[in-house]
């Protein structure tokens, strides 16, 4: 198949706050890699055949945006199906009453689109825009771990329950992989939903840097933000879609967005969340997605309360030497006794040449975001505190 136009990479976002030049280690600090493609198309599907076809081969999943051009105005569809022929989704008129539509990620190498006439036998005028694949594994990987060569950092799900217990397992629950774009650029990050409804992630995974980082989170990417809390290797999809922000700091580095199942059956449990401070060799674990992979599970304990290298807002950071990677920001990161403490959001410190500071990761104090939500947005507060 002839691809129309190749746009810009998937990028797995890790935040940095320098200038970025043109070197290979300043392409290093855009932390930006390679994860996936995204594809301008353009593509009427045929009124004549009814059918049309997006192959991809190596790809994990695709998911396309659609645009609806022509109405007649009568019960007509369009079904999506995988690579298998099954069908996946079904879209009427009311689909695209807001504007453009994302489908959800469809695993495979392909999706097949099929227009189903109105009883008179007229057809919508549907355009495939574009679509974003994504492989199995990503390249030029970051590496915030402590042996590039072995990554400490476990499937949550296929490992043996010896190295990882049922108890461990349940703090992926609400852990979610979240993607979203905004133009032509696409990313991936962690989640964790806190409730029914309601996701937190970094401020920094809501936009890339051809968007100041004030206007993260628009809501143009709130609205092509789509989450699986699922993501961990099953061939079951448990999708959320972006409703709106509802708080957010870019100085603590985190985003509270409100999220709509898509399945209105599907609900998550209400996390725990723990209000004691963080201390030096506590036991922690991270639920997370590095790059793009199914749910992994990384342990450790704190090496530090306060980052003195910070450019956050002051004592809002702990540091650990749990591995993770691009795409892992935004986790979750659990007390032992499966208490939400911290979200992870920086890696290894660098400097101007890209050199290791430190071998340290870096997380956001859940009780420092807390005081933010009670200080600023109340509201939001009161609904997080509510039981």
């Amino acid at each position: 198949m002839k691809l129309l136009s190749s746009v810009l990479l998937l990028t797995l976002l890790f935040p940095s706050r320098a200038t970025w030049g043109q070197t290979s280690c300043e392409a290093q600090r855009r932390l930006q890699t390679e994860i996936g493609e995204r594809y301008e198309l353009g593509m009427t599907i045929s009124p004549i055949l009814r059918t049309f076809s997006l192959p991809h081969p190596g790809a994990r999943y695709i998911r396309a945006l659609l645009n609806l051009k022509y109405n007649p105005k009568c019960d007509w569809a369009v079904i999506l199906r995988d690579n298998q022929y099954r069908v996946m989704e079904i879209y009427s008129a009311d689909t695209f009453l807001s504007g453009d539509k994302w489908s959800h990620r469809i695993s495979g190498d392909q999706i097949s689109f099929q227009l189903s006439p109105c009883g008179s036998g007229a057809l919508p005028t549907i355009v495939v825009e574009s679509y974003i694949e994504m492989p199995a594994a990503g390249k030029n990987p970051y590496y915030s771990v402590q042996d590039p060569n072995l990554p400490a950092y476990k499937d949550l799900y296929s490992s043996d329950f010896t190295s990882v217990p049922e108890g461990v397992r349940q703090l992926g629950d609400n852990a979610a992989f979240l993607m979203s774009s905004y133009g032509n650029t696409s990313w991936v990050c962690s989640g964790v939903m806190l409730q029914p409804g309601l996701l937190l992630t970094n401020w920094h995974c809501g936009g890339t840097s051809a968007l100041k980082s004030t206007d993260y989170w628009n809501s143009q990417v709130v609205k092509d933000l789509l989450l699986d809390v699922s993501w961990d290797g099953d061939t079951v999809s448990r999708e959320y879609t972006g409703v709106k922000l509802l708080a957010g700091s870019e100085e603590l580095d985190y985003a509270l967005i409100q999220v709509s199942p898509a399945d209105p059956s599907d609900t998550v449990l209400r996390l725990k969340i723990t209000t004691q401070q963080v201390q030096v060799g506590q036991a922690i674990y991270i639920v997370h997605h590095p790059v793009g992979l199914v749910k992994q599970l990384s342990n450790c304990e704190v090496e530090s309360t306060v980052n003195p290298t910070t450019n956050y807002a002051k004592n809002s950071e702990f540091t650990y030497k749990c591995d993770t990677e691009k795409g892992s920001s935004g986790a979750p990161v659990f007390t032992a006794k499966g208490e939400l403490i911290g979200l992870h959001h920086l890696g290894f410190d660098q400097n101007k040449d890209c050199a290791t500071l430190d071998k340290e990761n870096k997380g956001v104090k859940v009780t420092a975001i807390l005081a933010d939500l009670a200080e600023r947005y109340p509201q939001v507060y009161e609904m997080l505190a509510s039981k």
